[in-house]
């Protein structure tokens, strides 16, 4: 019988993952990780299954419903994990971390007693109890990076959850960003000029934007470019995250993106590479630019293109300034930027912006 006593993480080697059926894969434990769930014992596993980051689940599900449904279903059976990912594609292919974290059994671990009845009576233990046994399972995966002060604005906005739900169904790990962006926004409401974004996809973020220049009346235009075909050839800058055609998105999941603000006048589709688009708005001005094209050329192209044409005040947002995932932005702005005046601002949640000053 393996050690439970302690609590064991288990990174997946992606070429250890074998196909199942449907969208189920198997994935065989080592030998030092405890056993799961068993005909004695359906619920005796406590696993947690982790894509990029974010727990998947439900857990304890039958292998019939994970091959047949799929969406983040798994389970913790004898020695073998069953499984599928958050959107039913491939885990072996398509490039995410997996993690399975066993903690300690009940009895060796008092903590496990807490996070236990945190997991079955969530309402019967107080919220602080409940967040810092959240915490404290954090740390035990991802080591002192720091989870989130609880009781922020952005946990009881209900309105933005919805809509956030709506248009990013597949992850919610953008979540804290597309909050940033809605809440940014705000400060180009008197700024003079139109509002752009440089990667579009599948329209989340443009929604955002749409519907403040709805609601408030302002006299903007929203200019939305994409390819439409996914992610340029990536350089060497680039590193091995991305590869050419990734992200793929189309003008449609745009449109119904859009679709609840009902008709609207106000915005532009571009439809092509990024910058051979941008001379045909070469004499506009900008209050607002959300730059999120993952890639070191398309980013510099587009802060190079826009910074000069920017009002005071106007604010450039930078989605993936920052991120181990994205070098190449990150060097992008960078270069760009340096003997600029304007400071580079990052965010707690990934990201960065800046705001241009007086020409």
């Amino acid at each position: 019988m393996p050690n439970s006593s302690k609590a064991v993480l288990i990174s997946l080697n992606r070429s250890q993952i074998k196909p199942h059926q449907g969208y189920c894969y198997v994935y065989d434990l080592p030998v030092h990780a405890p056993s799961g769930d068993s005909e004695h014992g359906s619920y005796s596993s406590a696993a947690i299954l982790f894509e990029n980051g974010v727990a998947l689940g439900p857990p304890h599900v039958p292998h019939d419903i994970i091959r047949g449904q799929g969406g983040g279903r798994f389970s913790h059976w004898n020695s073998q994990l069953y499984f599928s990912t958050s959107d039913n594609t491939k885990p072996h292919l398509n490039r995410r971390d997996y993690h399975l974290y066993i903690p300690a059994v009940m009895d060796s671990d008092p903590e496990w007693s807490l996070i236990n009845r945190v997991r079955t009576e969530p309402q019967g233990v107080p919220l602080q109890d409940r967040f810092d046994v959240a915490r404290r399972a954090f740390r035990r995966i991802w080591g002192n990076v720091p989870l989130p002060d609880h009781g922020r604005r952005i946990d009881h906005d209900d309105e933005f959850a919805q809509e956030f739900a709506r248009l990013s169904p597949e992850s919610d790990v953008t979540a804290e960003r597309k909050f940033n962006l809605n809440q940014l926004f705000r400060l180009a409401y008197s700024v003079v000029g139109d509002v752009a974004e440089c990667g579009t996809y599948k329209g989340a973020s443009a929604f955002f934007l749409a519907r403040h220049i709805q609601q408030a009346a302002l006299n903007k235009k929203l200019l939305l470019f994409d390819s439409f075909e996914g992610l340029s050839q990536p350089e060497s800058i680039d590193q091995s995250y991305w590869k050419e055609g990734d992200l793929t998105s189309h003008c449609n999941d745009v449109w119904n993106a859009l679709a609840p603000l009902g008709p609207t006048s106000f915005f532009e589709l571009y439809k092509g590479w990024i910058p051979t688009r941008f001379a045909e708005v070469a004499d506009r001005c900008f209050c607002f630019v959300h730059i999120d094209v993952d890639l070191y050329r398309p980013t510099l192209d587009s802060i190079a293109f826009f910074y000069p044409r920017m009002s005071p005040r106007g604010v450039i947002l930078l989605d993936d300034y920052g991120f181990a995932s994205c070098p190449g932005v990150t060097q992008a702005v960078n270069e760009f930027m340096a003997g600029k005046p304007e400071p580079i601002i990052n965010l707690a949640s990934g990201g960065a912006f800046l705001v241009r000053e007086e020409k």
